[in-house]
């Protein structure tokens, strides 16, 4: 007997490239808008026929092209998200942030040996000064994403490969 319902799975993938231009990177990733006031109202589960949201995060200056499998992809502009994410140290001096940040960030020590002036360049974080720390900070900030929809899919699943072109 078949049994029927929503069966999901979601994956976040992030492409740094350390090598990139201007010392921090190039930086590439693509997640479902999971915010409760996004594109999605906060759902993360799809149907058949349903236009999920979806937002890409980059570095500045990167540019990228995309295909799909199935549908069409409908630019719905770009988004200022909210992120707080922990960052440790581990007798470093050096850490990465998940996205790259548009704005200051604010830190708060959650743990903290010393330390707590942090150069943010791209999404790598050094300590100010060289010094190596042991500790965990939680950091908030706002960054940048291009929104887009994917509309009319047919497929049970699609495919969406977002490439880097600069």
């Amino acid at each position: 007997m078949a049994t029927s319902g929503k069966i999901t799975t979601s994956l976040v993938v992030q492409f740094n490239d350390p090598e990139g231009g201007g010392g921090e990177g190039r930086y590439l990733s693509a997640e479902i808008d999971g915010r409760e006031d996004g594109l999605n109202q906060g759902d993360t589960n799809f149907v058949l026929g349903s236009s999920p949201g979806f937002l890409v995060f980059k570095s500045s200056g990167l540019t990228y092209s995309m295909k799909q499998t199935d549908g069409s992809i409908a630019n719905m502009g770009s988004v200022s998200v909210e992120v707080t994410e922990t960052v440790t140290f581990a007798d470093s001096n050096e850490a990465s942030l998940q996205k790259p940040p548009s704005g200051a960030v604010t830190w708060v020590a959650l743990g903290a040996g010393g330390g707590g002036n942090f150069l943010v360049e791209g999404t790598k974080v050094t300590v100010a000064g060289g010094a190596k720390i042991f500790g965990i900070y939680e950091a908030t900030y706002r960054t940048t994403a291009d929104a887009y929809r994917l509309t009319s899919a047919t497929a049970k699943a699609v495919l969406i490969l977002i490439t880097s072109i600069s």
